[in-house]
């Protein structure tokens, strides 16, 4: 959640456009990918990335392509292709509800639904979402029962969205199925 906050501040306080930003996110994320893929190739090379990167990964990611490059990827092509505010909307549901669904789910999950996810991770993201949607919203639209029903429903969307990662990493799939999503539902409500 950190690196996405720290993110999401720079992008909001350099005042670049969203353009300027996917742009500067492919180029760090093709950086990436072409050390990443270095890495994996040179046992050298990643014993030494694993020294000074290695407590920061995932498990996972000392032997496959790190989360960066898709998460760069994802946010990158989600803010050229949607509104700037549902692109932020659905850029802040991969920063929060990801890890708080997934969190819950390794924690509380009961109820399991398919690869790992659970029922409760899942409402937790919808919960997540939903309450992510409505205080960004606020912060530019006037209250209204349209507003709530837009953050539930987009609460959904981002849940939605975290359930169908089946062959992509999350951190590509999150935000471009929940820009989609918010887009589709937006032109039923027309905040955005």
């Amino acid at each position: 959640m950190a690196t996405g906050v720290l993110g999401l501040l720079y992008y909001l306080l350099s005042n670049i456009s969203p353009i300027e930003m996917s742009n500067l996110l492919l180029t760090l994320g093709a950086i990436v990918f072409l050390m990443e893929t270095l890495r994996l190739k040179s046992t050298r090379f990643n014993a030494l990335v694993l020294s000074v990167m290695g407590p920061l990964m995932r498990e996972k990611e000392r032997h496959q392509i790190s989360g960066f490059v898709y998460y760069a990827f994802g946010v990158a092509l989600t803010l050229r292709f949607f509104d700037e505010s549902l692109a932020l909307i659905s850029c802040i549901f991969l920063i929060f509800s990801d890890p708080i669904s997934s969190m819950v789910g390794i924690h509380f999950g009961k109820t399991k639904l398919w690869q790992g996810k659970t029922l409760e991770g899942s409402l937790a993201g919808v919960a997540v979402c939903a309450v992510v949607t409505f205080i960004y919203s606020i912060a530019l639209i006037p209250f209204s029962w349209n507003l709530v029903l837009f953050s539930l429903i987009a609460g959904f969307i981002g849940s939605l969205a975290e359930l169908c990662t089946f062959f992509v990493d999350d951190n590509f799939v999150i935000p471009l199925l929940s820009g989609l999503g918010l887009t589709l539902i937006n032109m039923h409500f027309a905040f955005y």
